[in-house]
């Protein structure tokens, strides 16, 4: 019976997980990938951070960061990561300002 290989990695929190050889493929990520596959990857994504797609997406993202701000701003108190940070890619991506 074949076991497959198994290594130590740190999860997000740092705490070491041990995972299957498989499993830590699935999670790899573009960055971790090399020719020919990166290439490919690239290609697929690269047109939404082409300069022009960005130009054309500015008065969006300019819309959404000032929403998103506004609201986080009328709390006492708020996690900037979660409120904004996390908030505004999601938002551009979908092309919605609504919040």
């Amino acid at each position: 019976m074949a076991f497959a290989r198994r290594s130590l990695r740190r999860d997000r929190d740092g705490a070491l997980e041990d995972r299957a050889a498989d499993a830590l493929a699935a999670r790899r990520s573009m960055i971790d990938t090399g020719p020919p596959l990166h290439a490919e990857f690239r290609r697929l994504v690269s047109m939404p951070f082409a300069v022009r797609s960005v130009r054309d997406d500015a008065g969006l993202v300019q819309s959404i960061s000032r929403q998103v701000l506004a609201d986080a701003l009328a709390r006492d108190r708020f996690d900037f990561v979660e409120r904004v940070a996390a908030a505004v890619p999601v938002k551009v991506r979908r092309g919605d300002a609504r919040l």
